[in-house]
């Protein structure tokens, strides 16, 4: 960007002055020259100053549309890294379910716990509990007063035996009197989503 020109000056020019008053000393010819030059040497000044700012303008003007156009870029790559990430998190989360209504003990084996849950929810596979359950543990920190227990979540190995269980959880008598219940595990995005 090029220095612009420093504004004129809006005191009265002494060259001015005398100009002027030397024109009121002419005869009223010369006095309408002298004021007419003075106007249009101005007026040039003023000219030259609105060519200089609008140059730099049509500079600014060509910087913010190559600017808005990066914006508008890097805006399309954040959303689809967003999907991408929200799709590879739902992904991630399809061999787990979540377990509600489990008391909490202070030395609880949840892993334990979720296979015999399990277990109960699907008899016919009760053997293969103790293998296709990989991880579980409490969600969040446990709260002081609170009664109400922790959820559970929990992987499964395969998706076949999680399909299962999720399928077999409906309406079921066990989870019906013990209190208990199974939820997908969701994405927040996934949860939002009509």
């Amino acid at each position: 960007m090029s220095p612009s020109k420093p504004p004129l000056s809006k005191k009265p020019n002494v060259s001015m002055d005398h100009e002027v008053s030397a024109a009121a000393a002419l005869p009223t010819d010369g006095a309408v020259q002298i004021l007419a030059n003075l106007i249009n040497t101005r007026s040039d000044a003023l000219e030259s100053m609105v060519k200089d700012i609008q140059t730099e303008v049509k500079g600014m003007k060509l910087k913010m549309n190559c600017i808005e156009k990066r914006i508008d870029k890097s805006e399309e790559s954040v959303a689809i890294c967003s999907r991408r990430v929200s799709d590879l998190e739902t992904y991630g989360r399809q061999w787990n379910l979540k377990l509600h209504g489990v008391p909490e003990d202070v030395n609880e084996d949840v892993r334990a716990v979720v296979i015999v849950v399990c277990q109960e929810v699907l008899p016919t596979e009760k053997d293969v509990f103790p293998a296709v359950i990989d991880v579980a543990h409490r969600l969040g920190k446990r709260r002081q007063n609170d009664q109400n227990p922790r959820g559970i979540i929990f992987r499964f190995v395969n998706r076949r035996h999680r399909e299962a269980v999720w399928k077999a959880a409906k309406n079921n008598a066990y989870l019906q009197s013990k209190s208990l219940r199974f939820t997908e595990d969701l994405s927040k995005l996934v949860k939002g989503r009509p």
